[in-house]
């Protein structure tokens, strides 16, 4: 009877859930949290001028001081030369002083590497990849639509950002896994991707003038296209937000070849005491990365309206819409 019965106990309770790896989540969290705060750093103090058209330095007065460090921040750690906005005016201002742009590099190298960690540890890479491809591809044409129809007031082009590139790098890792799914082998792509990195970083920046930014860069589609291998190893930035897929890739062959052996058993490498309650909150975050980054701006906007609300500067949204 017990073994009649047996099968229906079996079909009757669910499958217990894959354990998370708690550090792998936790470093995954960290990145994503600072990541966020950066983004919120550049809304609340380009905001103004990106969102209401006000120019920097015509913010209501008590918010003029605020502005002015989230800029310093934001451009200190996103400027490889170490940039701050010194003045009220549209100009950026070089100081070699304030050069925090490792900062991001590491941060946003060890998101990736973590990416390419957690690939080893999933079955469903190729489905992840094509769905952060094609979230990042919604979000750019989101805000395509949004530019032209806000436009003055609104300008934001995202065409390889950091879910473009990431998306990229994922995609291709599963296909290479799918045929060469030995440690060895992912490591050896690993330093293939490393060497062509850094003789494209070399012939970028060789001149001392490094990417240049252009925004809108392309006038037609065939001027893009045409650009597009620059584009993809990272000899040319495009937009406001840009990630060189060759490097992401790099990175997320990295941790996939650290995680085809450091985490062969896929189980954490810590003890069990030093799991507990005070990290849950940085592993939600870490958990959920692709929903936080899709909506952490748009709470950043809205946390930005608040505080140009209470000041009293009305919506230009608003103006827009009424003129239809």
């Amino acid at each position: 009877m017990d073994k009649v019965l047996a099968p229906a106990r079996a079909f009757s309770h669910p499958r217990e859930k894959s354990r998370r790896i708690f550090e792998i989540d936790f470093l995954r969290g960290i990145a994503i949290l600072l990541m966020v705060l950066l983004h919120f750093c550049y809304t609340l103090g380009y905001g103004p001028k990106d969102f209401y058209g006000i120019r920097l330095g015509q913010e209501p007065e008590w918010y003029i001081s605020i502005a002015r460090l989230f800029r310093f921040v934001f451009c200190s750690i996103t400027q490889p030369q170490g940039s701050a906005v010194l003045d009220y005016s549209d100009r950026m201002l070089t100081n070699p002083y304030t050069n925090l742009h490792c900062l991001e590099v590491f941060w946003a190298g060890m998101f990736m590497f973590l990416a390419g960690l957690s690939c080893t540890l999933s079955k469903n890479n190729i489905k992840r990849g094509v769905q952060i491809f094609l979230v990042a591809n919604l979000l750019s044409l989101v805000l395509e639509l949004m530019t032209d129809i806000l436009t003055p007031t609104f300008d934001m082009h995202i065409w390889c950002g950091i879910l473009h590139a990431l998306g990229i790098g994922i995609i291709l890792y599963s296909l290479f896994d799918h045929f060469l799914p030995k440690w060895w082998q992912t490591f050896i792509a690993f330093m293939v991707l490393a060497a062509l990195s850094g003789i494209a970083i070399h012939f970028t920046y060789v001149d001392g003038h490094g990417l240049t930014g252009i925004n809108p860069p392309f006038k037609t589609a065939s001027e893009f296209f045409g650009e597009m291998g620059k584009l993809l190893i990272g000899m040319k930035r495009f937009g406001d937000d840009y990630f060189s897929p060759l490097l992401v890739t790099t990175a997320v062959f990295g941790g996939a070849a650290v995680g085809k052996t450091v985490y062969k058993k896929k189980k954490s490498l810590l003890p069990s005491w030093f799991k507990g309650t005070w990290g849950k909150p940085i592993c939600f975050l870490g958990r959920h990365t692709l929903i936080i980054y899709v909506v952490h701006q748009v709470v950043a906007a809205l946390v930005l309206i608040i505080i140009m609300s209470a000041a009293g500067v009305p919506l230009p949204f608003y103006a827009l819409l009424t003129d239809f």
